[in-house]
């Protein structure tokens, strides 16, 4: 090759990087509306939590309910899980920089973890919470306690709405800090409904240990919703591939580009939720791979697997490489 087709060829190569950038850049504003619109949706709920956590503790007070009280508690829970996930939503949009070239995605990831562990924690003390009450129950106002709770289950599901609706957005997969916080008010909403059976058992029948039996059994799904969060939390800080590819598939659908001998060194991980990223060594014939090559290489990512941040290295059959033992 002459080196003024070198020259071309290196030529075609930059703009082909440049609309890859340009791609990557609108997919990072993407990204940042994403969580800007995330950020908006916690405060909201931040507040409806933090009001309704004061009203509930002042009726628990009044109605001598020691279960509004622990559910007051556990809203203060809630509360900083959320304050928590906010602080995480703003750092995931500070810039990058030369010591963290991925910026702060994952401190959503951290957060997601930490909130999965308070779950977990909770689960704890409501247990223990709910043997001590089953051996002496304790006398408390049914008929204040039900109408208290009543409002609490309102107040979450409109959390539990804000947080779980697209309204009008197709995000597709929602951030796992989103996710934390969401089965925390999920766990409220739990809580609410045992509160207002326990209540109504108490009021019509005298049935004490109604509250304290309900409360094992909501703690047993918060404790599945924990359990699951931190699987997936752990699953990305571990870099694990995603569950909704196929690696093989997507190995496979690489080989059948023209010019394609051999694909290797292929890895697939999540950044943060939504946030996916390849990176993968082609072997071509011939070498260089002509000017669309990258294009319909990267075309073919974003189309049938959704992979928009990728890195793809073209190299020739008698090009010497490092070994690599993951793939």
């Amino acid at each position: 090759m002459s080196q003024e087709d070198g020259m071309d060829h290196y030529n075609d190569i930059s703009r082909n990087n440049e609309e890859v950038h340009r791609h990557d850049h609108e997919h990072h504003h993407a990204e940042n509306d994403r969580s800007g619109e995330s950020t908006a949706r916690l405060g909201i709920v931040f507040a409806l939590v933090v009001v309704f956590m004061f009203v509930e503790a002042v009726a628990g007070w009044l109605t001598n309910s020691l279960a509004l009280l622990a559910d007051a508690g556990h809203m203060l829970t809630d509360a900083g899980a959320i304050a928590l996930a906010l602080f995480a939503s703003w750092l995931s949009r500070r810039p990058s920089g030369p010591q963290r070239t991925y910026g702060y995605y994952r401190a959503e990831i951290l957060a997601a973890l930490a909130n999965a562990v308070t779950l977990i924690v909770i689960v704890v003390f409501i247990v223990i919470e709910a043997y001590h009450r089953l051996a002496e129950p304790p006398t408390v106002m049914g008929l204040p306690m039900m109408a208290v709770a009543s409002v609490g289950l309102v107040v979450n599901l409109i959390g539990m709405w804000i947080l779980g609706g697209n309204h009008g957005h197709d995000h597709g997969r929602q951030g796992l800090n989103l996710q934390g916080v969401l089965w925390h008010i999920i766990g409220d909403a739990l809580g609410s409904i045992a509160a207002i059976v326990g209540g109504l058992l108490v009021w019509w029948q005298g049935w004490y240990w109604a509250d304290p039996l309900v409360s094992v059994l909501i703690s047993l799904i918060i404790l599945y919703g924990g359990v699951r969060l931190v699987l997936k939390s752990v699953s990305v800080l571990m870099e694990v591939s995603p569950a909704r590819i196929d690696v093989r598939e997507v190995q496979h659908a690489l080989k059948q580009l023209p010019g394609v001998v051999e694909c290797h060194d292929l890895h697939i991980w999540t950044v943060t939720s939504g946030l996916e990223s390849l990176s993968v060594h082609l072997v071509v014939e011939p070498f260089p791979a002509d000017d669309d090559f990258l294009t319909r290489a990267r075309e073919l990512l974003h189309e049938r697997f959704a992979l928009n941040h990728v890195t793809i290295q073209v190299e020739s059959i008698g090009f010497s490489h490092v070994e690599c033992d993951f793939v």
